[in-house]
Formats: structure tokens, C-alpha cells, sequence
């Protein structure tokens, strides 16, 4: 619960014109030095479940680890593209280190966290441990 409202938190900040200005600002800087790329976050009751936008990174390229109670996710991109056609030349190149740093729950499984990439789209379980759960204590 607290990712998800952390997320729609900014999400919300980032609305409206401030979201379109930083863009503007922020997507040539990345091209140029890494940049934090977009996940989503479902929370479900056995695990939270987070899909992360990485076009262009091959499996070999990515690196997740779990320290201090978050997950860090690197991963290295270095694509390019070349076209020539009738007198003209186009050649773009992204090369860079994608990062980003999520807050694992204190119920999280650490263990028994999975991830999966297909279609440039990575997806990572973070399934919830029972035992450190919170859960109701019935009065008798």
C-alpha cells in the first residue's frame, strides 16, 4: 500500500504543466545520462506485482539486488539505429545506465522475489511473507 500511494502521489504532483515542462527538460538529458524509467505498481493481497518500461535492454543487461529494504534495479542500454535513403543519413544511438530504487514493505519475501523480462517489459513479484504480515488478533 505505502508503494502504491507513493507512486500516485507523485504521479499526481507531476500533473499538468510542471509534468510537460520536465519532460521537455528531462527526456534529451536522458538520452544523454540515464534516466528513471517508468514502472507501474499492483498490490494484491499474496504479492505486489511491478511492470518497468525498459525498451532496447536484453536480460544479460540487467542487475537486481535487494539492500536495506530496497530493491535496486540497474540496467545498461546501447542501442542504435542506422538509415540511409535518397540523400539522406539518420543515425541515433542511446547508450546509458537506467536506475531505479523501490521501498520494499517490511512484509516482503525477499527470497522469493521473481522477475521476468519480455518484450522489453520487465516484471517483478514481490510476494508478501505470512508470517510477518500484520493481521487481526480476535478478542475473546
Amino acid at each position: 500500500m505505502v508503494l502504491t500511494d507513493t507512486l500516485k502521489k507523485w504521479e499526481h504532483r507531476l500533473e499538468g504543466g510542471l509534468k510537460s515542462g520536465l519532460e521537455r527538460i528531462w527526456r534529451p538529458a536522458a538520452a544523454l545520462f540515464g534516466h528513471t524509467p517508468p514502472a507501474n505498481a499492483n498490490e494484491a493481497s499474496e504479492a505486489i506485482t511491478l511492470r518497468i518500461d525498459l525498451p532496447g535492454v536484453e536480460k544479460e543487461d540487467l542487475e537486481l539486488q535487494v539492500e536495506g529494504g530496497h530493491l535496486i534495479l540497474k540496467a545498461h542500454r546501447h542501442h542504435s539505429s542506422e538509415k540511409s535513403e535518397q540523400g539522406y543519413y539518420h543515425c541515433e544511438s542511446y547508450f546509458g545506465v537506467l536506475e531505479r530504487s523501490f521501498l520494499l514493505p517490511e512484509s516482503a519475501d525477499c527470497d522469493r522475489i521473481s522477475a521476468k523480462l519480455d518484450n522489453g517489459v520487465l516484471t517483478i513479484t514481490i510476494p508478501y511473507d505470512e508470517a510477518k504480515r500484520p493481521r487481526a488478533i480476535k478478542v475473546g
